[in-house]
C-alpha cells in the first residue's frame, strides 16, 4: 500500500533501481505521483490472487523469498517472503466511545465495507448483530470469512473496491 512506503526511503526508490509493486491501482497512483516506478500491482484483489503470476519465470522476477515487504504492524503475518516490514500503525480506537458519531454511525450501519481485517477488529464491539459485511478479495476476505462463518453465507460480499460496493448500495440491488 502506499501509506506502508515510509518517506525517507523515496530517494534510493526514485531512481528505479528497485522493482516495486503494489497491492492496488490507486496505490500505483499515488507512488508514482512521488516519483516512484511501480512495475506492477495486485489490482487490489489480494496477493494470493497474484501469486501464480509472479513466480511465473517471464516476468524475471526474484523468488518471493527475497522480496521485501512493506506494510502495517497488524499485517505482518502469512507472507512467503523472508523480509516483512510494518511501516506504519492503524490508527487506535482507544479514545472512542459510544457517544462518538463514527461510532453512532457505525451502530446504525446496515452493510459495512471494511479495508482491513485490523479495522474489522478495533470496531468489532460496535457492529449491530444484523449487519451485511463487504470487503476486497485477499487478506481482508480471508480474515473477516473466518470472523464471520457463523453469521451465515449472505453476511460477507466481496466487491473489486469501495466505489463498487456504494454503487451496488445505490441501485438496491
Amino acid at each position: 500500500h502506499s501509506r506502508a512506503l515510509p518517506d525517507e526511503w523515496q530517494r534510493g526508490l526514485a531512481a528505479g533501481a528497485q522493482r516495486i509493486w503494489t497491492s492496488g491501482v490507486r496505490s500505483w497512483l499515488r507512488l508514482a505521483s512521488r516519483g516512484i516506478w511501480v512495475e506492477g500491482c495486485a489490482e487490489e484483489l489480494g496477493f494470493d490472487a497474484v501469486l501464480p503470476i509472479l513466480e511465473q519465470g517471464v516476468l524475471q522476477l526474484p523468488p518471493l523469498v527475497n522480496w521485501q515487504v512493506l506494510t502495517h504492524a497488524d499485517g505482518t503475518a502469512g507472507w512467503p517472503c523472508n523480509q516483512v516490514i510494518a511501516t506504519y500503525v492503524a490508527e487506535s480506537t482507544a479514545e472512542l466511545t459510544d457517544e462518538h458519531p463514527a461510532v453512532r454511525a457505525l451502530q446504525q450501519a446496515r452493510s459495512i465495507f471494511w479495508t482491513s481485517g485490523s479495522q474489522y477488529a478495533a470496531f468489532q464491539s460496535w457492529i449491530p448483530a444484523n449487519a451485511k459485511h463487504a470487503c476486497r478479495y485477499g487478506k481482508t476476505y480471508t480474515y473477516l470469512r473466518e470472523q464471520l462463518q457463523t453469521a451465515g453465507a449472505d453476511a460477507l460480499s466481496v466487491y473489486p473496491s469501495v466505489a463498487q460496493w456504494r454503487a451496488r448500495l445505490k441501485s438496491g440491488a
